[in-house]
């Protein structure tokens, strides 16, 4: 496909009357990557140009682009019921989504509530655990605890929950009640070792609770692997000890898996990868393959029992939203968990996140990366002045950026790190057409930084 230049300029003009989310529209413009169709790990752009995915659109495309079954699913969708809100009545697919996702997630975690983003999901979870502690006669429980450089959505309380300076200050000021502390992992170099990371972690986030009043709070939210902080894997025994103190101060603990969820981490959940889990975790991206916003909000049913109650008690969880447990994202949710199983796509997202893991951290004598870590297909490495070194490249980061769009890569790229994390179907072959892609890229941009 070609494009003449007259439209190519018009493109660039709409470019002008919109936002591209956390960019610099005139950064943007001049390198404009303006796409036009894609299929499996291919993007295809307005000038016929392709592109290797390689970060799965943000974390959720896990099952490749145009799916032909996930497509099938909207289609006969569409043909049934698109909107059914769950106020006076609820479609039968949104209650067969409760059924397939209260099937794969953590034992005994069978509750769900959809809705249409992360944000919303994590929303809904902090008032669930607010409204619960009123319901069970705590009604001080009102904080919310979370990490800093932590990513809970973009929404007023969800960012306040977020650690990211950066996206946060032009809003200031911030919601209340809302709390950080440091990732665990940021104190695996300091300590020495995981287990000595691990108790000076814990020791400091129960003196943190202890100062804030444990009557007082209400929730702790964490991602089981915190993508802005680096991709970082919690130290071995971490969650464990944060289950603990919340089960010690009565505080819900909830799993952001918007991004770990869904098999990115090579389970079903993180909570499943780590092998603890949560009272209460959400998830979205990869539970429709983005093809529609779709999220979701799981827990007990025993937590959930708290809202039930004769109508004047007044019991009933307070929220809702139009699109909320939505018939035709339901639909395409159903389906994805129907894939993953049949396919066992879990089982090749760790197949494919051994190979980038294992690849990277053979390359890191060759080129300037260091730290590989991850789990599954979620891969993050440091960038750094040279291989072998353990200091961090401050101006490597955005050329890399550039230059993995040259070479016909999307791939995450932050200032002193970067990631991989393509959809989970990728073939051994694929898998390797994004590594060599990554390999000339960094390699340009390290030429090109120097």
């Amino acid at each position: 496909m070609t494009i003449n230049a007259d439209r190519a300029a018009n493109w660039n003009h709409l470019v002008r009357h919109t936002f591209i989310d956390f960019t610099q529209t005139t950064e943007f413009l001049k390198q404009p990557v303006i796409i036009s169709k894609a299929d499996r790990i291919t993007y295809t752009d307005v000038h016929g140009k392709e592109y290797l995915d390689g970060q799965s659109g943000v974390y959720a495309v896990s099952l490749g682009h145009n799916h032909p079954r996930l497509n099938q699913a909207v289609s006969s969708q569409l043909e049934r019921v698109t909107l059914a809100p769950p106020m006076h009545g609820i479609a039968d697919v949104s209650l067969q989504l409760v059924a397939a996702l209260g099937a794969v997630a953590p034992p005994d975690m069978t509750f769900v509530k959809s809705f249409s983003g992360g944000s919303e999901a994590n929303e809904a979870a902090f008032k669930f655990a607010r409204q619960y502690h009123r319901l069970t006669g705590n009604p001080g429980k009102y904080k919310i605890l979370s990490c800093y450089d932590s990513y809970h959505g973009a929404t007023a309380g969800a960012m306040a929950a977020s650690g990211t300076g950066s996206r946060k200050t032009a809003f200031e000021p911030q919601m209340g009640g809302f709390l950080k502390f440091l990732p665990p992992a940021y104190l695996t170099q300091a300590a020495g070792s995981p287990e000595t990371a691990t108790n000076l972690a814990l020791h400091l986030l129960e003196r943190q609770i202890d100062g804030e009043d444990a009557s007082t709070i209400a929730a702790l939210i964490i991602e089981p692997v915190i993508h802005l902080a680096g991709i970082a894997v919690p130290p071995a025994g971490c969650l464990e000890g944060i289950l603990d103190l919340c089960r010690t101060h009565e505080i819900l603990l909830i799993y952001d898996e918007i991004i770990t969820g869904i098999g990115r981490t090579g389970q079903m959940f993180g909570a499943q990868t780590f092998g603890v889990a949560p009272d209460i975790l959400t998830c979205g991206k990869g539970l429709s393959s983005g093809v529609l916003p779709v999220s979701a909000m799981v827990t007990r049913p025993d937590l959930a029992e708290a809202f039930i109650g004769a109508e004047a008690d007044q019991r009933h969880f307070n929220h809702g939203h139009t699109f909320a447990s939505n018939a035709l994202t339901s639909a395409v949710g159903v389906e994805v968990l129907a894939i993953m199983e049949e396919e066992d796509v879990c089982a090749n997202s760790q197949a494919q996140g051994r190979l980038v893991k294992e690849t990277l951290k053979e390359w890191q004598t060759e080129l300037p990366i260091a730290n590989v870590r991850g789990e599954g297909l979620l891969v993050g490495f440091d960038l750094v002045l040279e291989p072998g070194s353990s200091d961090v490249n401050q101006g490597l980061g955005p050329v890399l950026r550039r230059k993995a769009i040259d070479h016909g890569l999307i791939m995450r790229v932050q200032p002193t790190w970067g990631a991989l994390a393509p959809p989970l179907v990728c073939t051994e072959q694929e898998t390797w057409q994004i590594l060599e892609r990554f390999r000339e890229a960094i390699l340009d941009a390290w030429d090109a930084a120097a």
